[in-house]
């Protein structure tokens, strides 16, 4: 029996593997408190015993916080993969309940989140009321690590920029066309053919920056043979974009249906460039091993939906 007590005590806790990691990740025992919604003293003694309890030192204590040890470095992406594992199990039993209530975060690209949010989200919260939504916009790099962490039911988003992470799984909605918008007495309305060549002198402003990975980045580097700078502004607030543009000789990269109306009621002027890539691959984006929830599949849909019969609306005025 006392060899019993032994082991029962000896076992790791998920709240201590949940220490760790917070400890890790915040980089002193202060500041993990509130990573791990716990008191310094109550987060020390957890520390201590799971130290104890392996016989091993995890990190090394300094007056400005706290190192791990060469152990803590080696043990500490299992921890993490233990507690994705344990909230992967969480996640299942949700989807085995069909919950229609609860929580759905989404990661959205910048670059897109007024196409979604404006025509989607409505939709969803008339439906779906006692849903708490969250709408996260984020860089690629950003989106995708909370995505990893489990932060994220899934990510809305031009697959470019994630075309080389790896164990994801990308289900297309629709190809959106990218133009390139300046004010109507922009220089270079003045010339006969614009080219990438005539717009490097001026301001490059956007919704976000462009990944490496990105065609885009790549169409950029193609035409200029030059890396593309980062624009000199971003900002997913395409009214403001709007702004900037009207009142300088900045250009701007923007999903064409976002200033659709403006260029037909010459308001704006639309660079055509006349280069088949300039497009954003509208993509779901998800773990490769993980289940959709009832309400993630339910939001999917709608975005399926909507894109279905905007095409086919488009096709009938084309007809008409």
């Amino acid at each position: 029996m006392q060899n019993m007590n032994r082991y029962v005590n000896s076992m790791l806790t998920v709240k201590q593997l949940q220490h760790v990691v917070a400890i890790k990740k915040a980089g002193s025992i202060q500041a993990a408190t509130e990573l791990a919604c716990i008191s310094q003293s109550a987060l020390t003694r957890s520390l201590m015993s799971l130290e104890e309890n392996l016989g091993v030192v995890l990190f090394e204590r300094h007056k400005t916080g706290v190192i791990p040890t060469p152990f803590c470095k080696k043990i500490i992406e299992q921890c993490q993969q233990v507690l994705y594992g344990l909230d992967d199990i969480k996640h299942n039993a949700d989807i085995y309940r069909k919950l229609e209530e609860g929580e759905l975060k989404i990661g959205i690209g910048r670059a897109v989140s007024g196409l979604v949010c404006q025509n989607i989200l409505p939709i969803f919260v008339a439906a779906y009321p006692k849903v708490k939504l969250s709408i996260i916009e984020g860089t690629p790099e950003e989106l995708t690590l909370r995505l990893q962490q489990r932060e994220f039911d899934f990510i809305i988003a031009g697959f470019g920029s994630y075309a080389n992470i790896e164990q994801i799984k990308v289900s297309r909605l629709k190809s959106i066309p990218l133009s390139i918008i300046v004010n109507n007495n922009h220089p270079v309305n003045k010339l006969a053919t614009v080219t990438w060549q005539d717009l490097l002198p001026y301001s490059l402003i956007g919704a976000t920056k462009l990944s490496l990975s990105n065609p885009l980045y790549q169409l950029f580097e193609k035409f200029t043979k030059t890396s593309p700078s980062l624009p000199s502004v971003m900002c997913s607030d395409y009214q403001a974009l709007k702004n900037i543009v009207l009142s300088s000789n900045a250009w701007l990269i923007a999903p064409a249906p976002i200033f659709e109306r403006e260029v037909v009621d010459k308001e704006l002027t639309e660079i055509n460039l006349s280069v088949k890539e300039m497009a954003i691959d509208l993509s779901v984006i998800e773990l490769s091993k993980r289940q959709r929830s009832p309400m993630a599949e339910k939001f999917i849909s709608l975005c399926e939906e909507y894109f279905f019969n905007e095409s086919q609306n488009k096709i009938s005025k084309c007809t008409m």
